[in-house]
């Protein structure tokens, strides 16, 4: 969390598939759909206002991603490239 006292905060999330399938990770509202292969995974990077909260929904080989509107969300895949998200 920052330090700075102006109440915003900042994290990390790896998201990967734990067995031999790929995981579909939707970002919500409408940012994009992606398959991250065995293997491979995503960093997403969030920041914003403490207390704004990321919904997650997943089952069986799929994950949704649901950031409140005020958090910057910033995607990376495993070699480090920015994942372009639309709107986000």
């Amino acid at each position: 969390m920052s330090a700075s006292g102006d109440n915003r905060g900042s994290y990390e999330i790896v998201l990967g598939p734990t067995g031999e399938d790929s995981l579909s990770v939707l970002f919500e509202p409408g940012a994009g759909e992606f398959e991250i292969a065995p293997g491979d995974h995503f960093r997403m990077v969030i920041s914003g206002p403490e207390g704004e909260r990321v919904e997650f929904a997943h089952g069986p080989g799929y994950v949704s991603v649901w950031p409140s509107p005020s958090l910057s969300v910033v995607v990376y895949d495993s070699a480090g490239a920015a994942v372009p998200l639309l709107g986000y």
